[in-house]
């Protein structure tokens, strides 16, 4: 109510009051005026429902976009990495990457490897768990 007394004062645009020519340009009742939904404000209502409904699917699929980024980026450094340590035999630092890589690319907190070794006759496991490091 104080702030409609604020409008009613004359600002000289041919005798028109601020608030009665923001009505007759928007075509909107006066806040004191409140009626029943119009057919055209439903309709606006409507799309305006539509579209938060399109951003929030849209957010989604962006985030599900950067994880599967993610998950190839951590598959391409294996396969390269990878190559590289078993260039250089080092069978320790070939399992970290797999444990590694392995948490970002199936998304999980932990990672247990498993190798045979046929020329020792032995079963070796590697463990891993998110933010441990081995």
């Amino acid at each position: 109510v104080a702030i409609n007394r604020e409008f009613t004062a004359l600002d000289g645009a041919g005798g028109e009051s601020r608030d009665s020519f923001r009505r007759s340009v928007s075509g909107a009742k006066a806040p004191s005026e409140v009626g029943a939904f119009r057919h055209e404000d439903v309709e606006q209502v409507s799309v305006l429902l539509r579209l938060a409904g399109y951003c929030v699917k849209s957010s989604a699929l962006y985030e599900n976009s950067l994880r599967t980024t993610n998950r190839f980026r951590a598959l391409t450094s294996l396969l390269s990495d990878a190559k590289d340590a078993l260039n250089a035999a080092d069978a320790g630092r070939f399992a970290s990457l797999i444990l590694a890589k392995a948490i970002v690319i199936f998304e999980c907190d932990r990672c247990t490897f498993f190798t045979v070794d046929s020329l020792n006759s032995e079963f070796l496991g590697y463990f891993i768990a998110e933010g441990s490091g081995e």
